[in-house]
C-alpha cells in the first residue's frame, strides 16, 4: 500500500515537470500543415522521443497506483481513474512509433488517433477524480471542493473538445487547473499515507 501511495505522489508531482517541458518543446513546433509539423518533429526527434518516454514512465506510476487503489478500496471512482490512465498509456507507443521516420500520411493518422485517445483518457481520469473527491473523507472539505471544481473545469473543456465544440488545443487552456489538481492529488496521496499510519 505504501509503495502505491509513493508512486501516486511521485507521479502527481513529476507530471507537472513533464507538462512544463511539453509546453516548452511544443511551443517551438511551427504552425502549418501536418507535413511542416512532421518535418520539424523528425528533425528534432531526440528531444521529442525523450520527452514522450519520460512522460510514459510518469503516467505508468499513476496508472499502477490507481489500479491498486481501485482494487484495495473496491472503488468505482478509482476504477474510472485507472481505466482513464490505461487509455492514456496507449497514446505513447502510437506517437513514438507513428511520428518518426514514417510518412506524412502515417504521421497524420497517428496524430489523429493520439488526439482522440488523449482527450477521451483525460475525460475518464477527470470524471474519476471528481468522484474520488466527492466521496473522500481524508482531505478538508474546502480542499475537496477545490479539487472537484478544478477537475470539473478540465472535464468540461475536454468533453467540449470530444464533442467537437472546441479544438483539443483550446481544451489545453485548462492546463493550469490540471496542474493544481495534480498537486492536490499528490497531497492527497501524502495524507492517505499519514491516515494509514495513524490507524496502524
Amino acid at each position: 500500500m505504501k509503495t502505491a501511495k509513493i508512486l501516486w505522489i511521485s507521479g502527481s508531482i513529476l507530471i507537472n515537470v513533464v507538462i512544463f517541458f511539453y509546453v516548452k518543446i511544443m511551443s517551438q513546433v511551427p504552425a502549418g500543415t501536418h507535413a511542416v509539423r512532421y518535418g520539424y518533429i523528425n528533425e528534432n526527434w531526440s528531444q521529442f522521443e525523450t520527452m514522450w518516454k519520460a512522460e510514459m514512465i510518469v503516467m505508468s506510476l499513476l496508472t499502477i497506483s490507481a489500479i491498486f487503489f481501485a482494487i484495495k478500496y473496491k472503488s468505482i471512482a478509482w476504477s474510472i481513474v485507472a481505466f482513464g490512465q490505461l487509455v492514456l498509456i496507449t497514446l505513447y507507443p502510437i506517437m513514438i512509433g507513428g511520428y518518426h521516420d514514417t510518412s506524412v500520411e502515417v504521421y497524420t493518422m497517428a496524430y489523429q488517433m493520439s488526439v482522440l485517445i488523449f482527450v477521451f483518457g483525460k475525460i475518464l481520469f477527470l470524471a474519476g477524480m471528481i468522484l474520488v473527491y466527492l466521496t473522500d473523507s481524508i482531505l478538508q472539505k474546502w480542499l475537496r471542493i477545490v479539487a472537484s471544481v478544478l477537475a470539473l473545469v478540465g472535464l468540461i473543456s475536454f468533453t467540449a473538445s470530444y464533442l467537437g465544440f472546441i479544438g483539443w488545443k483550446q481544451a489545453l487552456k485548462s492546463a493550469i487547473a490540471l496542474n493544481l489538481l495534480y498537486l492536490i492529488n499528490a497531497y492527497h496521496g501524502f495524507k492517505m499515507e499519514l491516515d494509514d499510519e495513524m490507524h496502524n
